[in-house]
């Protein structure tokens, strides 16, 4: 996940972040091997991605149930295989793996468990690619000049002191951009009412990175 954030700042090149993907996938192979519990079937794959596609959920198989709910050594599986995608920029791929570790490490109520992280991932898309693209956001010049370039300074410290080890920011310094959005002269509801949400909001909010030029 580092990896991506520094071949997105320019600080890796391509070769660094295959070389990540490499590690993270290496890793995932490892989890296959984690020991669980005794009656842990031979192959996870088997009952890894498919849980998408399958006709049958889950819950309704009388092998899956017995062996898979909760399984800590898939979720971690799972959880490995989408930080490997993630490196390889497989965005579907680790939406859905992220999902699937959300299924193996729940005790009960996997449905609802999933629907929530479904959510949580949509909000976090939200937060990096902004509007709809029918509805473009300009930042106006006039904007990045005002009162000596404010903006830009709180974007920057927005950007750079997030929490860890979430990596959100600060909704209370986005609430304080978007009133200075609106005293520079700024009238865009869906600029100003993203600031002001309370997110999720991680590094690539598409607010912050348009003011820093990162887009």
């Amino acid at each position: 996940m580092e990896a991506t954030e520094w071949h997105a700042e320019g600080e890796i090149d391509g070769e660094g972040l295959r070389r990540a993907g490499n590690e993270a996938y290496q890793a995932w192979e490892a989890a296959a091997a984690v020991p669980d519990d005794p009656g842990e079937p031979p192959d996870k794959v088997l009952y890894g991605s498919s849980r998408l596609w399958r006709h049958r959920p889950y819950e309704d198989d009388p092998v899956a149930r017995r062996h898979l709910a909760p399984h800590r050594g898939i979720a971690l599986f799972h959880a490995a295989y989408a930080a490997a995608m993630l490196a390889f920029s497989a965005t579907e791929r680790v939406l859905a793996e992220a999902q699937e570790a959300v299924w193996f490490g729940t005790a009960g109520g996997q449905r609802p468990a999933v629907a929530a992280e479904v959510l949580a991932e949509a909000d976090l898309l939200r937060d990096l690619f902004g509007p709809l693209l029918f509805r473009p956001v300009r930042i106006e010049p006039a904007w990045l000049t005002w009162n000596s370039g404010t903006l830009r300074r709180l974007a920057e410290a927005i950007y750079n002191e997030r929490s860890l080890p979430e990596g959100h920011l600060d909704t209370g310094k986005l609430a304080v951009l978007a009133d200075a959005f609106e005293d520079a002269g700024c009238d865009n509801a869906d600029l100003l009412n993203h600031c002001r949400s309370e997110g999720p909001h991680v590094r690539g909010c598409w607010v912050v990175d348009l003011l820093l030029g990162k887009e």
